[in-house]
């Protein structure tokens, strides 16, 4: 069955995804990952996350959602095109680190999570706009 998504790999641990609005509901089906996830909404109206036995959230832009290794969960389809940026946290190359922490710069904040660790903020805001940027 082909993939309900584009994707762009912008390293080992970071991809961008974009699900269209004209994806068909029976090609998001329930699905578990091999690796510990966050996936950071980008833009899109209406999509909604479902985990297994739960009821399902509506993602905003913005969000940001921690998906364990091995846990059930899908996408229910929206109104306009999903874009998301996934981030494999058992891959911890460099640009990933460094993305995560520039985000976290970008936000004020004093520490941030990656590969299930939590590591200190240690560079400037300008920096880290420039890092972003680059992404």
């Amino acid at each position: 069955m082909a993939r309900p998504y584009q994707e762009r790999i912008l390293s080992e641990s970071i991809v961008l995804r974009k699900f269209s609005q004209r994806v068909q509901p029976s090609q998001l089906v329930w699905h578990r990952d091999s690796e510990n996830r966050i996936i950071e909404v980008l833009s899109g109206d209406g999509w909604m996350f479902q985990r297994d036995n739960r009821l399902p959230v509506v993602l905003h832009e913005g969000d940001r959602v921690r998906v364990r290794a091995g846990e059930y969960h899908r996408l229910i389809k929206g109104d306009r095109d999903l874009y998301v940026k996934i981030f494999k946290e058992n891959k911890q190359d460099e640009g990933g680190f460094s993305y995560a922490a520039a985000q976290a710069a970008v936000r004020g904040e004093k520490e941030f999570s990656f590969g299930g660790k939590k590591h200190p903020v240690k560079m400037s805001k300008e920096k880290a706009e420039k890092i972003i940027a680059e992404f």
